[in-house]
C-alpha cells in the first residue's frame, strides 16, 4: 500500500506539472493561430519538451491518457496557421501580379509573411506530417522571382518603345512609353529588399534602364543643340517639363534646366553661324 501511494503521489504530481505546461502551450498555440509565429526556435523547443512526456500517457487508464491527444491538437493549431499563411502568400502575389492594383501594400504584407515563414519553418520536427511546410517558403520566393522575370521584360519593352517614340511619334507616344516605365519602376522601387535572387534580378533591369537613359539623353542633347527642328525642340522641353513628376523616370533624363541650357546653346551657335554668313556677304557686296 506504501509503495501504491508512493506511485499514485507521483502520478498526480507529473500530471499536475505536464497539465501546468499544457496550459502555457495551449495559450501559446492558440495564439500563434490568431496572430503568427515570431520566435519559432522557443515554440518548437517548448513542444518539443512537451512531446517528450508522451511517455506518461502509458501510467494512465486510457480514458485519462492526454498528452498525445494535446500534441495532437497543438499541431492542428500550427497547422491552421500554416495554411493561412500559404492563402496570405498567394493573395499577396495575385496581387502584384495584378496591374490594377499597388504593389506597394501587397510586398510589405509579403515581407511580414517571408518573416514568418522563416520562424514557422523552425517547427518542422514537429510538424512532420504538414506537407509543404518546409518548401511553402521556397515556393512563394520562386513564383516571385518568375514575377520579377516577367517584370523585367516588360520594363525592357517600354524603355524600347520610350527610345522608338523619340525618334518617331515624339510627343504622345514618349508620354504613353514614359508612363509605363515609371508604374515598372515603381513596382520594382517596391519590390525592393523582398528576396535576394529578386533584388539580383531587379538591380540588372534598373542598370539596362539607366543605360537606354543615358543613351536617350544623349540624343536629347543632340536634338536641343542641333540647328533647326524648332517644333521638335519645343515638344522635347514640353516633355521634359511633364515628366517633372515622374519619381523613377525623371532622374534618369536630364533636368529641364538643362535642356533649356543645351537649347540656349544651340540657338546661339545658329545665330553665331547666321551672323558669321551676314558679316561674309557685305564683304562681298563691297
Amino acid at each position: 500500500k506504501h509503495v501504491v501511494a508512493i506511485f499514485d503521489s507521483f502520478v498526480e504530481s507529473a500530471k499536475s506539472m505536464i497539465r501546468a505546461e499544457y496550459g502555457k502551450l495551449d495559450e501559446m498555440s492558440q495564439s500563434a493561430k490568431k496572430n503568427g509565429v515570431w520566435d519559432g526556435k522557443r515554440e518548437v523547443n517548448m513542444l518539443q519538451t512537451f512531446n517528450s512526456f508522451r511517455w506518461f500517457d502509458d501510467f494512465l487508464p486510457p480514458k485519462d491518457q492526454f498528452v498525445a491527444k494535446c500534441s495532437i491538437k497543438f499541431v492542428r493549431a500550427y497547422a491552421d496557421r500554416v495554411n493561412h499563411l500559404k492563402k496570405e502568400a498567394t493573395e499577396f502575389l495575385r496581387q502584384i501580379q495584378d496591374a490594377t492594383c499597388e504593389s506597394a501594400p501587397a510586398a510589405s504584407s509579403l515581407k511580414i509573411v517571408f518573416q514568418e515563414m522563416r520562424e514557422i519553418s523552425q517547427l518542422a520536427p514537429v510538424l512532420k506530417e504538414e506537407e509543404g511546410l518546409i518548401t511553402i517558403e521556397t515556393g512563394t520566393r520562386r513564383r516571385l522571382q518568375k514575377h520579377a522575370t516577367m517584370l523585367g521584360h516588360a520594363i525592357k519593352n517600354d524603355t524600347n518603345d520610350l527610345k522608338t517614340a523619340f525618334q518617331e511619334k515624339f510627343q504622345q507616344e514618349y508620354c504613353t512609353a514614359a508612363e509605363r516605365l515609371e508604374h515598372g519602376l515603381c513596382e520594382v522601387s517596391d519590390l525592393h529588399g523582398l528576396d535576394k535572387d529578386c533584388d539580383a534580378t531587379l538591380k540588372l533591369v534598373r542598370l539596362d534602364v539607366k543605360h537606354a537613359c543615358d543613351v536617350l539623353s544623349q540624343n536629347i542633347k543632340s536634338l536641343l543643340e542641333s540647328k533647326g527642328n524648332y517644333h521638335k525642340k519645343l515638344d522635347c522641353l514640353h516633355i521634359i517639363e511633364t515628366l517633372g513628376d515622374c519619381v523613377h523616370v525623371s532622374p534618369l533624363l536630364p533636368s529641364l534646366d538643362k535642356c533649356k541650357s543645351w537649347a540656349r546653346d544651340g540657338v546661339s551657335s545658329e545665330a553665331n553661324d547666321i551672323e558669321d554668313c551676314v558679316s561674309q556677304t557685305a564683304e562681298w557686296d563691297h
